[in-house]
């Protein structure tokens, strides 16, 4: 699947598929569904401490650039450079954040079933 998606005023393409997944794990060395369900339950647990919430946001928001730069990149390599870059093009992360759950619901869209298990 493809998809665009608006990050701080910038159109990317992105794309979701079964390979999505060991693209990231290729990239990062992170398991990409244990991360999308890490993420899914810090976004269910944003209360309580200030610092616990800045902590769980600062964590959020890098692990969602590196899967949304991995399905940008699997879109088409030629939108993004590195991922400095990417993150270098990125003036504004929270103008719009509606580019947070569209990233999260896309990239859970070619595993949905795996995650509903867990």
């Amino acid at each position: 699947m493809e998809k665009v998606i608006t990050i701080s005023g910038k159109n990317y393409k992105m794309k979701a598929s079964a390979l999505t997944q060991f693209l990231y794990k290729n990239d990062t060395g992170r398991s990409f569904i244990s991360d999308l369900q890490r993420l899914a339950n810090m976004q269910n647990n944003f209360k309580g401490d200030v610092n616990e919430s800045i902590n769980a946001m600062d964590d959020i928001t890098t692990t969602l650039l590196k899967i949304a730069y991995t399905m940008i990149k699997q879109a088409d390599k030629e939108q993004v450079g590195t991922y400095d870059e990417f993150l270098d093009g990125i003036d504004n992360l929270y103008d719009d954040s509606n580019w947070i759950q569209e990233v999260i619901e896309f990239a859970c869209s070619p595993i949905s079933r795996q995650l509903q298990k867990n």
